[in-house]
């Protein structure tokens, strides 16, 4: 696992860190990916996606007290209620 790997690697005190989320606004957009053979800009959960165009994107991450480093966990695209 990657987190696994990163947090044998860091010092004792770079492990003091917070969970944070985090959301953004975009903008209406759909566009198609060739790559993956699907249109971006649905709401979209990774395992439960639907027909309604995303507003707002989130992540949660952990932060490192001392350093300020940010390591993401998960990202996802909603509509704001």
């Amino acid at each position: 696992m990657y987190l696994r790997d990163v947090v044998r690697e860091m010092k004792e005190w770079e492990k003091f860190v917070v969970l944070l989320w985090d959301e953004k606004l975009l903008q209406l957009v759909l566009f198609f990916d060739k790559k993956q053979d699907r249109i971006i800009g649905f709401e979209d959960f990774d395992t439960k996606r639907n027909r309604k165009i995303a507003d707002h994107a989130f992540t949660s991450y952990f932060k490192s007290l001392k350093k300020g480093k940010k390591m993401p966990l998960s990202y996802g695209f909603c509509i704001f209620l």
